[in-house]
């Protein structure tokens, strides 16, 4: 991991008080030499880092210039809370959390007032009562926050390791011990912890010993008794005994209760692959299964996508299972570290709304959406496994012993997702009409087809040779990609679906006069405005400067692709301004187009320099010609 100076000081930013070279170095996995040469960096213009025998700190003034002011108050905000949380006194006195913020009284309690403000909603807020700082809110809820923070530390830090990290927060607490423990005892009864959660679970049981230890254990029912039935229970309260062993603490009913709400929905059936269908039926409610099987159907109806392979429907079914399980029990939620998927995939994310409100509906749970984003997960895997993509190649080697199957083994060995070996010719004269691949790999020079890419290697190989293919094969990816996305922005952008306004409009006001001209130009019914005001209300289709308004069902009389073009910026979400609208109608047979298409200018899209470009475009035939050149520039791992 490549460091630079800003690192040190956004570490220094929001770890105040003096912080030594060894503890620096240890976050970023650096020399405390490296540490010191960052600091003359930053402070070889004016010094912004004071330094002492105990080690670094910003200084109060000078730092002040080079800091986000809203954002620095709220990391200290969080610091103070995350401080009061793992303390071993129920209050600190705030003197004390002066002296280890680094802040004045008067600025800490604004600090403290504004994080009560935003975190109203959690009933969870920091109290200054006669000097002494505390902590005020249901326990449980008061854990939620921590984990939340935690949680957005942990993504955000410096650290290498979830281990490190949780140790940083939590000290004292074995996670790669507290990993083994958990594991084996879910292990015993034939499950697995889903590997995506296995830190979500971790961190609910760091959380959990440092409370008890601390004298903050739950004191009231956190569920009724339903718990007590399921499977996680047993295994729970199997957990909690070895820790309580080696921890010498005790974990009340109440605790067991809430790890064991931790637990649901985070474990899977051992070797679900091999499962089938019939087997759920021991363990799964018969009705979870009977709407998985009507959801998939619905799905094929509304997106023309058949997802009825029985490898995706037993592992469709046991996450269903595990989500409702969460929903009814109100258990925890997926952590949020795929919620960056939403965006570059809208087509599947769009796919995994329709799904959720589907299975809400047939079975009347109200499913939290960021349940999505793991169906957003199991339906991409299952879509990349059935499409073949891979390109004709055809190898050309003169007959020399076995070199000819030697080479053709090998290549195939390193890119068989991504080639299909169609020809290998060894003898005679070659003739580019003899050459029916897009892929020419060759040992001699040859005529190839203006349809072919060619490329030369040497009879044994090499790891340049290996280079040559793989940019070859990423080259012919990337001009097929954008060939084929140019072809479809022509036919589903046209002049009468283009409009520019330099008006200050609002969103409500955009969106009806996008809708109502798609309507009077026969791309929707009258319905489509409707309709797509329940997508956005799901979830934003805002990324960056760009909108991406439609509706969840694909039901337009033809598709089509209506452009708006604001330069100064149409209010969308909160403070959030929209320059470039794309208004997406879909007819169901478009369905899988549209989701190409979509997803290659979802990638231009994200390049902010791109957008900017087309925001300037003059017209029609302006806006066209500049985005079909952006489309043939991207980067090639974009397409």
């Amino acid at each position: 991991m490549k460091i630079s100076s800003d690192n040190i000081l956004d570490f220094l930013k929001t770890h105040s008080g003096w912080q030594n070279a060894e503890t620096i170095a240890v976050q970023y996995g650096i020399s405390t030499r490296t540490v010191r040469n960052h600091i003359n960096k930053i402070n070889s213009s004016e010094e912004i880092v004071e330094s002492s025998q105990i080690g670094y700190r910003l200084r109060r003034i000078k730092a002040s210039v080079h800091v986000d002011t809203r954002r620095d108050e709220a990391n200290i905000a969080e610091r103070i809370f995350m401080l009061l949380f793992t303390s071993t006194k129920r209050e600190l006195s705030l003197t004390e959390i002066i002296n280890r913020i680094f802040f004045s009284e008067s600025t800490i309690r604004k600090i403290i007032q504004d994080f009560n403000k935003a975190n109203q909603h959690r009933h969870v807020k920091i109290t200054i009562k006669r000097n002494l700082v505390g902590i005020e809110g249901d326990e449980f809820n008061v854990r939620k926050l921590f984990h939340a923070l935690i949680g957005k530390e942990i993504k955000d830090g410096p650290s290498k390791s979830l281990e490190m990290d949780i140790q940083r927060m939590l000290p004292g607490i074995p996670i790669s011990k507290l990993q083994d423990i958990i594991t084996n005892a879910v292990n015993k009864n034939d499950l697995v912890v889903n590997g995506y959660e296995m830190n979500n679970l971790l961190l609910h049981y760091a959380i959990s010993i440092n409370r008890i230890v601390h004298g903050n254990g739950y004191d009231d029912a956190i569920d009724n008794g339903s718990l007590i039935s399921r499977p996680e229970y047993g295994i729970t309260k199997e957990i909690t005994s070895i820790i309580s062993s080696l921890f010498d603490i005790r974990f009340n009913d109440f605790e067991v209760k809430g790890l064991t709400l931790a637990l649901i929905g985070k474990t899977i059936v051992r070797n679900a692959a091999t499962q089938r269908l019939e087997d759920l039926k021991k363990f799964i409610p018969i009705q979870i299964i009977k709407t998985c099987l009507n959801v998939v159907s619905d799905v094929d109806k509304e997106y023309k996508l058949e997802l009825e392979s029985p490898t995706f429907l037993v592992k469709f079914i046991i996450h269903v299972n595990n989500m409702v399980a969460r929903a009814q029990l109100n258990a925890a939620y997926p952590n949020q570290e795929f919620d960056y998927l939403t965006k570059q995939y809208p087509l599947l994310y769009d796919l995994s709304l329709f799904i959720l409100k589907d299975i809400s509906e047939r079975l009347s749970v109200k499913i939290d959406k960021r349940e999505s984003v793991y169906l957003l997960l199991h339906l991409g895997v299952y879509m990349d496994t059935i499409e073949d993509n891979r390109i004709n190649t055809a190898i050309i080697v003169p007959e020399y012993y076995d070199t000819a199957s030697r080479i053709a083994d090998k290549i195939d060995r390193l890119f068989s997702e991504d080639i299909h070996i169609a020809q290998i010719v060894s003898n005679g004269t070659i003739k580019p009409s003899m050459i029916e691949s897009r892929l020419v790999i060759s040992t001699t020079n040859v005529a190839v087809s203006k349809n072919s890419y060619l490329v030369n290697i040497s009879p044994l190989l090499s790891s340049l040779d290996v280079s040559k293919v793989r940019a070859k094969i990423d080259e012919i990816k990337h001009d097929i990609n954008a060939k084929k996305i140019v072809e479809y922005v022509k036919q589903y952008i046209n002049r009468s679906t283009f409009i520019r306004t330099d008006k200050h409009i609002s969103k409500e006001i955009s969106l009806n006069m996008a809708a109502e001209k798609l309507e009077n130009l026969g791309y929707v019914n009258d319905d489509f405005l409707e309709n797509l005001k329940q997508r956005e209300n799901m979830a934003s289709t805002l990324f960056g400067l760009v909108a991406i308004p439609h509706p969840l069902k694909m039901n337009a009389n033809k598709t089509g692709i209506l452009i708006m073009v604001n330069s100064h910026g149409i209010k969308w979400a909160g403070d959030n301004l929209c320059h470039l609208m794309l208004m997406i109608a879909v007819k169901k047979d478009d369905i899988k187009i549209f989701g190409d298409l979509l997803q290659a200018l979802i990638d231009v899209l994200s390049v902010k320099k791109n957008v900017y470009d087309l925001i300037g475009s003059t017209s029609y035939e302006d806006f066209l010609l500049r985005l079909e050149r952006q489309i043939k520039e991207s980067k090639m791992d974009q397409l």
